[in-house]
């Protein structure tokens, strides 16, 4: 006799005051009750019935997100509303576990998995009668807001009298202006996105948590913390004269731009319980025999699941991103623009570097003729250097580009056979955007790579992580079955599933 695993869920939310209110506007003064406002205030027992906890994190977004819905009841230690209370720009930490008796030693309010530390962006409070003819009261409260992301999002730089944080840009590549003799001009990608960091947000940082510090709240000083960075991109130089060409925008829009992000690099915000970290590093892709087309410092985490976790499966193959020519344009660097190098290799009759003709999982006779035309904002240091290194240097750069352009095809030439899709589970907060997921169904196994986590917290209802992902490999795993006689459809149907 089989037996039936018991869950028993739990949740942490605790809110820490960024912002303590003496005045309301024009000298107005605020009631004396939010100068006395507790510096940590746990929502955790706010969190009823009808409340939800909602985490999202992805690694292809600037910023992740959260919704937190509370039951609203006057606090014991305030005789007013949480909505009255809570403000945008307090900060928000949120730990869930689905089952605690692996940190219970602990004490597991405390030692589950951090899975978002944000802040709040918008507090909603909402009354009505419910119930139909023996209707009752109800009132909640909503707050939403982002992880750390949304500093990267709502700094932005302009190019405008007395603007600040553009001064804060001039300081941080001061490198690339006070060159001298054999000095290099040019800034490796990661030391760019430490540079940035170090130089432009965490002094923004700074100076919020010293207004934070300063505010009328009762005990513990601001929340805030500064950025820590985890940059493991190599091979990829930032040019001084790209940067100062840059019109302006978002920081997260300067870093994701001059590192490539996308069809190379990941840039994404993650939390750790000492900080958050912003991580840049190379798109962790594996090929179809299930090497790593990059190579990888530290190879992301992976989770196994099985048909005992899964509540339902969504997936799809598609021809949509399908390519068979392959070009990188490299302006910042190029002398020469994109479609003479594109000759030049032509007369050189070396067609195989960017055109895939008889690749079957993207020949033109199947899919027709399909371009894939990327620009790299990054190149070889080649400039700024004595002669011989850079006569050097122009030899490097054409291979370079091609490294680039190799990394490219070999990350889209397979994207008729990896699946994409979607997978609700049983809550896993081990799971974490930017991980590798391997599923076993039954006696078929595949991996997939982890884009996008949601975990839905309902109290007394339910507890899921949803995942969407990419480059699942199960249609490779079903097309490598054995003989004709084995059946991929049978292997995988000893299902179980988690209301089993």
């Amino acid at each position: 006799m089989s037996k039936m695993p018991i869950y028993h869920p739990q949740i942490s939310v605790l809110l820490k005051k960024n912002i303590g209110r003496s005045n309301l506007a024009n000298g107005l003064p605020a009631s004396q009750r939010f100068t006395g406002t507790q510096r940590v205030i746990d929502l955790t027992p706010f969190i009823g019935e009808n409340g939800r906890v909602v985490v999202r994190k992805s690694v292809r977004a600037p910023a992740g997100m959260f919704s937190v819905t509370l039951a609203d009841k006057m606090p014991s230690f305030e005789a007013e509303s949480l909505y009255a209370l809570i403000e945008p720009m307090d900060v928000i930490e949120i730990r869930m576990a689905l089952d605690t008796s692996v940190y219970a030693r602990a004490g597991y309010e405390k030692s589950m998995p951090l899975m978002m530390r944000g802040f709040v962006t918008e507090i909603g409070r909402e009354e009505a009668m419910v119930g139909g003819h023996d209707a009752r009261p109800s009132r909640s409260i909503v707050i939403s807001g982002q992880d750390y992301g949304k500093i990267l999002t709502m700094m932005q730089i302009a190019y405008l009298p007395n603007m600040v944080t553009g001064q804060n840009l001039t300081t941080a590549f001061k490198f690339f202006l006070n060159y001298t003799g054999d000095m290099p001009i040019f800034q490796d990608a990661s030391s760019f996105v430490e540079g940035i960091v170090s130089s432009v947000i965490n002094p923004f940082i700074g100076e919020m948590w010293s207004a934070a510090a300063s505010q009328p709240v009762s005990g513990g000083s601001s929340p805030v913390l500064g950025f820590q960075v985890d940059a493991t991109v190599q091979n990829g130089i930032v040019s001084a004269v790209g940067t100062n060409a840059w019109p302006g925008g978002t920081v997260y829009t300067l870093l994701s731009y001059f590192g490539d992000v996308g069809p190379w690099n990941e840039l994404f915000v993650e939390d750790r319980e000492d900080a958050p970290y912003i991580v840049y590093r190379p798109n962790p892709f594996k090929d179809a025999s299930g090497n790593f087309i990059q190579p990888m410092a530290t190879p992301p985490a992976v989770n196994r699941i099985t048909n005992d976790d899964i509540i339902s499966v969504s997936v799809d193959r598609s021809d949509s991103n399908v390519a068979n020519y392959y070009w990188v344009d490299n302006p910042r660097f190029a002398l020469n623009d994109g479609a003479t190098l594109q000759m030049g290799i032509a007369y050189q009759q070396i067609p195989g570097e960017f055109y895939l003709d008889n690749y079957e999982n993207c020949s033109p006779k199947y899919y027709g003729f399909r371009q894939m035309l990327v620009q790299s904002q990054q190149g070889p240091r080649i400039d700024g250097l004595k002669e011989a290194a850079y006569n050097k240097g122009k030899s490097d750069y054409f291979n370079f580009l091609a490294k680039k352009r190799q990394v490219l095809m070999d990350s889209n030439k397979d994207n008729v056979v990896w699946e994409s899709g979607r997978l609700v589970l049983k809550g896993n907060e081990a799971i974490r955007a930017g991980s590798f997921l391997q599923v076993q169904r039954g006696t078929l196994a595949g991996e997939c790579y982890t884009v996008e986590v949601t975990n839905d917290f309902r109290p007394f209802h339910s507890y899921t992580t949803s995942v969407t992902y990419e480059r699942g490999s199960g249609f490779i795993a079903r097309s490598q079955m054995g003989s004709r006689a084995a059946s991929p459809y049978l292997a995988e149907l000893n299902l179980g599933g988690v209301y089993d």
